[in-house]
């Protein structure tokens, strides 16, 4: 449906990140030699402007990396299971006020982060990154015991979902690690989600906010249709990504989560480290 949409110019509006993950590529360059808009806000972290900061206001800056908590349903889980609650129930919690879908395999199974930082390293690199390509672990195999015992040493256990570039690709992942309890990923509860962009000239960027939610996604939707009215009437053009008409290849897409330091409590889990994006950005500054 998307495809004979574009095929005749007609402009998309879509929060289907399943959609983007898989198929973003493809569809882009679609779009972009038929010159309509694909709009996509609400697929990558709700309400968060994450797609216009990457597309729009970092478009004349070069991304080094993008990492965060995009997942609002294993917040949601995590977060209740800090309060002494099981999997099980902090799941059917997350099921009642409506984080989390009747069948919340792809939230919890990792998938739907997969997703969406795939998309992210469309929009930051204009790389034809696919969700499949994106090295996985989901939170059911997260114990009542591993998130106390994280507690007691300084740490929250959080999904997160991280792409870095290197002069020979992309390192890309989506696990729960350990993240000590005073940084931005640590400091989620329910649907909250953060993202941290990393720019050579803009620096560190930390965007927060409601990341699941139909009035989160809603407001994302309405937001890409007004943009693409607001276009229309201004007689504007619809190169909307702000980069490249097409993505190009990615060389190397390798895990990322192996390189991170571990406990002997819990040698299950990678202690996030900002430290690692520093590294990234100070190899590509001296390339």
């Amino acid at each position: 449906m998307v495809e004979r949409a574009l095929e005749r110019g007609r402009h998309v509006v879509t929060a289907n990140k399943d959609l983007l993950g898989e198929h973003g590529p493809r569809l882009q360059a679609l779009a972009a030699s038929r010159r309509a808009a694909l709009r996509f806000e609400g697929a990558v972290a709700g309400a968060i402007p994450v797609v216009r900061t990457l597309g729009e206001a970092l478009a004349g800056d070069e991304i080094l990396s993008v990492a965060g908590v995009v997942n609002g349903t294993c917040t949601a889980i995590l977060s209740a299971m800090e309060e002494g609650a099981g999997f099980d129930e902090s799941l059917a919690r997350a099921q009642r006020l409506g984080y989390a879908e009747a069948d919340p395999g792809n939230d919890v199974e990792g998938v739907d982060a997969a997703h969406k930082i795939a998309v992210i390293a469309q929009l930051a690199f204009g790389l034809a990154v696919t969700s499949p390509r994106v090295a996985r672990t989901g939170i059911s195999g997260v114990t009542q015991r591993d998130v106390a015992r994280a507690r007691m040493l300084g740490f929250r256990i959080r999904h997160v979902a991280a792409v870095l570039r290197t002069p020979d690709g992309i390192l890309v992942e989506v696990a729960p690690v350990l993240v000590e309890e005073g940084h931005e990923f640590a400091r989620t509860a329910d649907a909250e989600n953060v993202v941290q962009v990393v720019a050579r000239d803009a620096g560190r960027l930390v965007l927060r906010g409601a990341g699941a939610g139909g009035a989160a996604t809603a407001s994302a939707v309405l937001g890409d249709v007004v943009s693409i009215l607001h276009a229309l009437g201004q007689g504007r053009g619809f190169d909307l990504r702000g980069r490249s008409n097409s993505l190009e290849t990615a060389s190397r897409i390798e895990p990322f989560f192996d390189r991170l330091s571990r406990t002997v409590e819990l040698p299950n889990y990678g202690i996030w480290d900002d430290a690692l994006t520093n590294v990234s950005m100070k190899a590509l500054v001296n390339a």
